[in-house]
């Protein structure tokens, strides 16, 4: 499913934290197994064919049916399991977020944790369409996106650094007015391949 949705053999092995060539030969077994190819391989990237465009529609429908029997299961005896897809800017990945995800992997172990890195517009589009279960960013969702609540779980502060002569320098606190004339530097955009 990683390759399917991604058509992207690298992203795809990202996401599932398996090297290239395991998915790869993974891949390759599936069609082996099934014979019939699910990718049409060409220089411009992969393409689902037409009996890859089924098998992920079958596969769609068999993972939500595994996640609604461990629900079950873990219902009839009293556990919390499944599994949850966590989304989160690059930042709150790498900074908030696995200290929150262990803890709450301590408390319950039988739930399948994912996360998944993102922009901002990228993690509200995950979870409307049902890819993310809850993804965490800064500000709340834009009026655009009705269908999306937003809840407050922290405030970030935010520090900004100047050289030592700059006129804000001597500042207690820095307004966003402020800061409307001033050049930032910023990190590059992420490339999607």
């Amino acid at each position: 499913m990683a390759v399917a949705t991604t058509l992207n053999i690298t992203r795809a092995s990202e996401r599932v934290h398996l090297a290239q060539s395991s998915v790869s030969e993974q891949i390759q077994a599936l069609e082996s197994d099934l014979g019939t190819s699910l990718f049409d391989r060409s220089r411009r990237g992969l393409k689902l064919t037409a009996a890859g465009q089924r098998l992920l529609d079958y596969a769609n429908d068999l993972l939500d049916l595994a996640d609604e029997a461990r629900s079950a299961v873990a219902d009839a005896s009293g556990t919390v399991a499944g599994r949850l897809t966590v989304g989160g800017l690059e930042t709150l990945c790498s900074t908030r977020l696995p200290a929150l995800l262990a803890e709450f992997h301590r408390r319950h172990p039988d739930v399948e944790l994912n996360l998944r890195a993102d922009d901002s517009s990228g993690l509200r589009a995950g979870v409307t369409s049902g890819a993310l279960d809850v993804s965490f960013h800064f500000g709340a969702v834009p009026a655009a996106a009705p269908e999306l609540r937003s809840e407050q779980v922290a405030v970030e502060e935010l520090v900004t650094i100047m050289p030592a002569n700059h006129r804000l320098a001597g500042y207690s606190a820095i307004t966003p007015d402020d800061l409307a004339d001033e050049a930032f530097l910023v990190t590059q955009p992420r490339l999607r391949l």
